[in-house]
């Protein structure tokens, strides 16, 4: 952050000095925020009283007294919750007084900002030192966050660089096999390289406090390998956690739908009451057409008889004769037989979700 040197005192943070050079009051500096603001040319920095717009926190890792009164504020950066990719623009150091009350103490706005990448677009972690301005006051402190204080390159460079007073040979410190001294790990001074591998080690495995097995859960993208060095992890995707029983649930055993389409077999035994019923005809009269008949035959009889004009005959002739009358008849009460009716269809036979209520996190499982 280079271009992010021109730290000014706020006028918060000059009071504040100013009580701590005149009534020796304590400085403690509490933490480092970031934003994306701008600073308009209206706008008098020193009158800020925080970020125009803030979207990390950073906590400070150590602090160092620097010569003609500057003070440096070293700061562990990551961008760990930063959603979309964000353009750093100005840095704020925050220090309260003996009051408590927390202000902003020093300030610097950049118009040529770092754009700070999400953490959807990869990991990035690295330590940036801010350089402030404290005087002549020699009450100084700073909250410092021992869970976020990682052994940079950095640190250890400057660590390594602090070397002890040489001994001179047989001074009872630094004396070798063939003085007859027997050396033991109390007082051997370790070398750097020594000191280096060492950590190296350290730094690795020993501080990963989850065996070959063990999951983690988190909400953060970061594979724990960035965090646990030579260690591996996989990622459980799509799953939840189930509590193995040793028989029918068995540890590393892996079963299980998110949906479920219902079978025949899945129901349970049942059936459909249709009403019962019977159809009959009621008592009802059918008519039919006039009806006709006839004789069509004819015949003649002779009949003989005395009259006074003599013996004659007499002629008969039978023509056809027809009637015609209605005829109804009456019918009813038969039953019109048995009857198999089948309700609607109903249903379309979709799949349904059979999952809990869930929030979603990360989970790695430890392999190595």
């Amino acid at each position: 952050m280079a271009k992010y040197t021109g730290m000014i005192l706020t006028n918060k943070g000059k009071e504040l000095l100013a009580r701590a050079i005149i009534a020796q009051e304590l400085i403690t500096f509490t933490k480092v925020e970031i934003g994306s603001g701008d600073i308009f040319p209206e706008e008098l920095p020193e009158e800020l009283t925080g970020l125009k717009v803030s979207f990390k926190v950073l906590n400070i890792t150590s602090t160092t007294v620097l010569e003609a009164g500057k003070f440096r504020v070293r700061v562990a950066f990551d961008n760990a919750g930063i959603v979309s990719d964000t353009y750093l623009k100005e840095i704020g150091v925050f220090a309260r007084g003996e009051d408590g009350i927390e202000v902003l103490y020093s300030y610097c706005n950049t118009d040529d900002p770092d754009l700070i990448p999400g953490e959807g677009s990869g990991v990035i972690e690295r330590v940036e030192d801010l350089v402030t301005y404290i005087s002549n006051a020699t009450t100084i402190n700073a909250i410092i966050d021992q869970s976020n204080v990682y052994v940079t390159i950095k640190d250890l460079a400057d660590g390594l660089a602090t070397k002890e007073d040489e001994f001179n040979k047989n001074s009872g410190f630094n004396k070798n096999k063939s003085d007859s001294y027997s050396l033991d790990d109390s007082n051997v001074i370790a070398t750097s390289k020594a000191l280096k591998d060492g950590l190296a080690t350290t730094f690795k495995t020993s501080d990963c406090y989850y065996g070959i097995g063990d999951y983690w859960i988190t909400e953060s993208s970061e594979n724990p390998a960035v965090k646990w060095i030579e260690t591996t992890w996989e990622k459980l995707e799509g799953r939840m956690l189930f509590g193995a029983d040793g028989s029918v649930y068995r540890v590393g055993q892996e079963d299980g739908v998110s949906q479920l389409t219902l079978s025949v077999t899945n129901i349970p035994s049942h059936r459909h009451q249709v009403n019962s019923h019977n159809h009959t005809q009621p008592l009802h009269y059918h008519q039919t057409g006039k009806l006709s008949g006839e004789r069509s035959s004819s015949y003649v009889e002779d009949y003989g008889y005395t009259s006074a004009s003599g013996a004659g005959s007499r002629f008969y002739q039978e023509n056809s004769v027809s009637a015609r009358f209605p005829h109804t008849s009456s019918s009813g009460g038969e039953s019109t037989g048995i009857a198999s009716p089948y309700t609607d269809y109903q249903g379309s036979g979709a799949a349904f979700s059979v999952l809990n209520s869930y929030r979603a996190v990360n989970i790695w499982r430890r392999t190595a």
